[in-house]
């Protein structure tokens, strides 16, 4: 029981990163955003000695999307997952996850310079199905463990 109430209160104060990453306005996240492609063709100069390639702000965003949604998804199945049922609690995680994505962008839609994204929920709960998938396995394997001890 304590360990799912941890698991809820994660999954809360995850909720909020990821609302006041999009409360940003439009300015302050492309700002952000270019920190991160300036950070990363830094690193890559400094590992190939030159830029081989530039890294598109794009690419960033989204890969930012999926990452927070990734670490969603593993929250979430941590919360709603039952050995009894871990199909059940895989669903609820995905519809919670799919849902929080769609809330996510029809708030962005009230932030100045920012847009709400059709595809963005959808790579948004591509981000969730990764982490789930990383949970489940996880949890399965913990699982078996636990029932082979016995």
């Amino acid at each position: 029981m304590k360990r799912k109430f941890i698991s809820w209160i994660l999954i809360a104060l995850w909720c909020g990163v990821i609302f006041f990453m999009s409360s940003r306005n439009g300015s302050d996240s492309s700002a952000m955003s270019m920190f991160t492609v300036h950070a990363l063709e830094r690193l890559i100069t400094v590992l190939f000695g030159s830029l081989i390639f530039p890294v598109p702000e794009h690419l960033v965003r989204k890969a930012a999307h999926i990452f927070e949604y990734l670490v969603l998804g593993i929250l979430l199945l941590s919360g709603f997952f039952s050995e009894k049922k871990p199909r059940k609690s895989t669903i609820y995680a995905l519809l919670a996850g799919a849902l929080y994505a769609a809330s996510d962008e029809t708030h962005q839609i009230f932030i100045p310079g920012r847009t709400a994204s059709p595809i963005d929920v959808g790579i948004d709960t591509f981000g969730v199905v990764a982490g789930i998938a990383v949970s489940y396995t996880w949890l399965r394997r913990r699982y078996r463990i636990k029932q082979t001890s016995h």
